[in-house]
């Protein structure tokens, strides 16, 4: 499963993020590296199951407003929705999603199919099943909704070597995400992005 909703297959508010398309190759190369470099200094034979993190700027957040409560429904219409908006329409993409049970708002992320193809088969290689694919910024919310279950709405503020996200909650249910690549730009008004974000859940979701 990808993402912080059910497995298979997300207005202006829609926030998007645009995977750089040279960004991924640069990635791989890299993930395989720091995979033969761990395996020169740790033993990772006792190592069978993994969650794998990757940079939220590689998925394409949506938010879309679906007639359907059914997951299977969503499942099989949401492709169709969300294909004229992805960055590369031409290739295949693998999405999950989550459905906020008020207002019946799916909120989904998307990822090159061939991206998460190569991260998982690099980790097969070594033995290691992987079991889930989470953007890097969403690893820490997903921890605290398990951890916290009377936390329903928040905007959680992720900073990390390189990028910074904004994940927005409401119900429980992810509403938004916005990264900001710091590697290549400059820092932002982080008190600005959390202003437009707040005043963008509550526009969606009242």
């Amino acid at each position: 499963a990808v993402g912080p909703g059910s497995a298979a297959t997300e207005s202006d508010m829609t926030e998007q993020t645009q995977p750089d398309p040279g960004a991924p190759d640069d990635g791989e190369s890299r993930f395989e590296s720091a995979l033969n470099r761990l395996e020169t200094e740790l033993d990772l034979s006792g190592c069978t199951r993994a969650v794998l993190l990757m940079p939220t700027p590689w998925f394409s957040a949506r938010t879309s407003q679906l007639p359907f409560k059914s997951e299977a429904k969503i499942a099989q219409i949401l492709p169709l929705e969300l294909q004229p908006g992805l960055p590369l329409e031409a290739e295949p993409w693998i999405t999950d999603f989550k459905r906020r049970e008020k207002g019946g708002t799916v909120f989904s992320l998307s990822c090159p199919a061939r991206v998460i193809r190569r991260h998982f088969q690099a980790l097969k290689d070594r033995g290691i099943q992987p079991t889930m694919i989470l953007p890097r910024g969403f690893a820490a919310p997903a921890a605290l909704l398990k951890q916290r279950k009377e936390i329903r709405d928040f905007i959680f503020l992720d900073m990390a070597d390189g990028e910074i996200s904004l994940a927005g909650f409401v119900d429980r249910c992810p509403m938004a995400v916005r990264t900001f690549d710091t590697t290549r730009n400059p820092c932002p008004d982080l008190e600005m992005e959390l202003k437009r974000m707040i005043l963008g859940l509550i526009q969606k979701t009242g």
